[in-house]
């Protein structure tokens, strides 16, 4: 986990070093889930409640991690 900020944002990068992510454009989509009990809300909800305030969600594949950004008030 990595955190920074500036004047405008705060940044959370989290690094993934588990399994590969197949389809990376589905990352985001509701009720999309590889895991056996999972329903596939976790990420989409994450990034629906991140972009009402503002800020960005995202996933980047090499390295593997995902980030968000929340404007600082």
């Amino acid at each position: 986990i990595l955190a920074s900020c500036d004047n405008e944002k705060i940044c959370i990068r989290v690094y993934d070093n588990g399994c590969e992510i197949k389809d990376e454009k589905l990352v985001f989509e509701a009720f999309k889930t590889t895991k056996l009990k999972g329903n596939g809300l976790g990420l989409s909800l994450s990034k629906e409640i991140i972009n009402a305030h503002k800020g960005e969600l995202s996933f980047q594949s090499d390295p593997k991690n995902f980030y968000f950004t929340l404007p600082l008030v």
